[in-house]
């Protein structure tokens, strides 16, 4: 006999207290005074040496009851093993998963999870509708499952194996969320397809570990009839050291430092790390060994040499799994940059606007400025700013800049310039009407535009607390290619874009000085700054680095030529695998580097609590835990199943109740019986 809740035996200790209640002797409740003994001398009672149990049958009664109460609530069971029976042949629309990401390239895992799916069809083929899809960062039909019911019962294992024979795993990041949800619209197909009620089953195939992103599956809502089932791939090797890039660092003129973090996981160890060329094969940086342990958040760095103009791979050596023991690292796509200034100031004087633009663009590294100002020449520009009227050479050369699709910033800062804006835009009618207050602010913004698209959070779109001391509003024509991109509270404009040719004119309503404004001082000058100068530079440099499963990241919609490392191999399509490659533009070429995601990394094995955490649909036998644990739960559910069926603590507490009863009538009848006797 087995107990479901041993813990309530510790009742039978209750037992005791019958026991010792019948060993004390009750005193006489009523004492009878006789005139015989009153002159007699009182005497001390004797005690006995041995106490009597007083109503031996009455105690054993009593003793039962407990006893059976204490049974009863540890409900009692009888051993035997509950037969599994055949669940019948009800239709089943199935969806098999096969995970395709990156951490199943890891030695053994993809033909264990290939080799574990044909078996399992093999085993489940009967009476199921069977679609299969691969799932990484993007979902990859395999079989369909129009092909599974075009093909014959005899052939679908074959045609399974073809299918599958040629496929290999690629280097994306494993999206679970979105292979369920591709799953339940494929099962939903399914149902209107064939118009036959069935329950669904999705199977994942997979290593399941904790790289795994299930974000997505948080609030989703699940058919009824749906569950979820796993089929994890053999339990290989979970000691892995990975890399984490953070990016550069350069403090002063100090050499640039290449930062990552180790993800270290299944256990502590010591690697190597190695800073080699990609092209000559040389260290650039000295090597280091290091102890990494798991969690650890570390940062390391490498000092790359100023001179060093060839990519490079940081390489982990030491480690259990190798997959992922290299990223590949391109030199920044750092660009340089010129602001022309034309205006009467200096870059000394605080009074003018040049002192802030220049004190507002110095540190930046990408892109790294030069501001010329006085004399335009013949030096490349990237943005003119204006702050005074042109000498007539000076407005041709703006014009000609603009139309070849320049950016100019013109600050508006009397009437005088009007005609200067109506020259260059190529309209008549501009105006500046006066405002009645003797300070604006910016009242209606449109931050859809560019210029102001960073601004559209709502923390950061409040300007009320910047004032124009000197505000000069701008009224474009009637007929215009200018658009109003801010207005004064007033209503007049305060910033203005003209398209001239190809390039784009900014009017703004004031100068850049803190007399004009505080602008300047703002917080939001800067940002604004650098952002136009972004948009005159055609947008933020092309990064150098990126995921292999993202390469549009890198070539853009631009199309491109992608080379190998030692260039035998051109391509306009993207590389599938790691590694350094050169893309070719139609102006210029760049290093780039594709690596594996860093999720793909942590191959501990991910919490199965996780699944029920959220609200996926899965039975109890779908857990997977550890072998011994396994068999504490299956246990545990036989115990559960056995005593259900058997109830003896129903018979126990019936029992129980019969014999205090009985009690009871022992009870009051020796009462009685005390009762009478003392009245004799």
């Amino acid at each position: 006999m087995s107990f479901l809740a041993p813990w309530f035996l510790l009742g039978a200790a209750a037992i005791a207290g019958p026991i010792i209640f019948h060993l004390i002797r009750r005193a006489t409740r009523d004492r009878i005074q006789f005139s015989s003994t009153e002159f007699l001398r009182a005497s001390p009672p004797r005690l006995q040496k041995k106490s009597k149990l007083q109503h031996l049958w009455l105690l054993l009664l009593r003793c039962l009851i407990l006893a059976l109460l204490t049974f009863g609530f540890s409900r009692p069971f009888f051993k035997q093993d509950i037969p599994v029976f055949p669940i019948d042949s009800e239709m089943k629309h199935t969806v098999l998963l096969l995970d395709e990401s990156a951490s199943m390239k890891r030695s053994g895992k993809w033909q264990a999870a290939k080799t574990q799916l044909i078996n399992w069809v093999e085993e489940n083929e009967t009476d199921r509708q069977i679609s299969v899809l691969g799932i990484s960062d993007r979902i990859f039909p395999i079989l369909s499952q129009e092909l599974w019911l075009k093909t014959a019962p005899s052939e679908r294992i074959a045609l399974l194996k073809t299918v599958l024979q040629n496929r290999e795993p690629n280097w994306g990041p494993t999206h679970m969320d979105t292979g369920l949800h591709a799953a339940l619209d494929e099962l939903e197909q399914m149902v209107e397809t064939t118009g036959e009620k069935a329950s669904k089953v999705i199977r994942i195939f997979s290593d399941f570990t904790n790289g795994a992103r299930l974000s997505g599956l948080a609030g989703r809502d699940w058919p009824e009839d749906c569950i979820v089932e796993f089929e994890p791939t053999q339990q290989g090797e979970t000691r892995n050291v990975g890399i984490q890039w953070l990016g550069w660092s350069k403090i002063g003129s100090g050499p640039r430092k290449a930062r990552f973090s180790l993800i270290t996981t299944g256990g502590n160890q010591t690697v190597t790390l190695k800073a080699t060329d990609a092209v000559i094969g040389a260290e650039i940086a000295s090597s280091k060994m290091v102890y990494s342990r798991v969690g650890d958040k570390r940062l390391y760095l490498f000092e790359i040499p100023d001179k060093q103009s060839n990519p490079f791979n940081i390489s982990i050596e030491g480690d259990f799994e190798p997959f992922d023991n290299t990223y590949h690292v391109a030199p920044e796509n750092l660009r340089e940059a010129n602001l022309v200034y034309l205006g009467s100031e200096t870059v000394e004087n605080p009074k003018g606007a040049l002192f802030y633009i220049e004190r507002a663009v110095n540190g930046w590294e990408d892109p790294k400025m030069s501001v010329i100002s006085g004399d335009w020449g013949n030096n490349t520009t990237d943005l003119l700013v204006i702050s005074q009227n042109l000498e007539a050479y000076e407005v041709e050369k703006a014009k000609k800049y603009l139309s070849q699709g320049g950016t100019a910033l013109l600050l508006l800062k009397d009437g005088k310039q009007l005609g200067l804006i109506e020259t260059l835009t190529g309209e008549t009618g501009w105006q500046s009407p006066s405002l009645s207050k003797e300070y604006g602010l910016l009242g209606t913004i449109d931050f859809n535009h560019i210029l102001f698209k960073i601004f559209a959070n709502p923390r950061y779109n409040n300007f009320t607390n910047i004032r124009f001391w000197q505000p000069k509003a701008i009224e474009p024509p009637s007929e215009t290619n200018s658009k109003i991109l801010a207005r004064f509270d007033e209503g007049p404009p305060a910033i203005v874009e003209s398209t001239v040719g190809t390039g784009r004119l900014i009017i703004w309503g004031g100068d850049w000085t803190p007399q004009a404004s505080q602008w300047v001082l703002s917080s939001k000058y800067v940002p604004w700054l650098q952002q136009l100068m972004e948009t005159a530079l055609g947008g933020p440099a092309q990064p150098t680095m990126g995921f292999v499963n993202e390469p549009e990241r890198i070539a853009g919609n631009e199309a491109v030529v992608w080379k190998t490392l030692n260039g035998t191999i051109s391509s306009p399509t993207a590389p599938k695998n790691p590694g350094l490659y050169k893309i070719s533009h139609e102006t210029h070429s760049q290093w780039v580097a594709l690596n594996m995601p860093a999720d793909e990394s942590r191959i501990d094995p991910l919490s199965w609590d996780t699944w029920e955490k959220l609200g996926v649909p899965i039975t109890e036998s779908q857990l997977i835990v550890p072998q011994e644990l396994a068999e504490e739960k299956a246990a545990a559910k036989n115990a559960i199943e056995l005593e259900g069926e058997q109830k003896l603590w129903k018979w126990l507490l019936v029992t129980a109740a019969l014999f205090l009863g009985i009690e009871s009538l022992v009870s009051l009848s020796i009462s009685r019986k005390g009762a009478v006797t003392a009245e004799a």
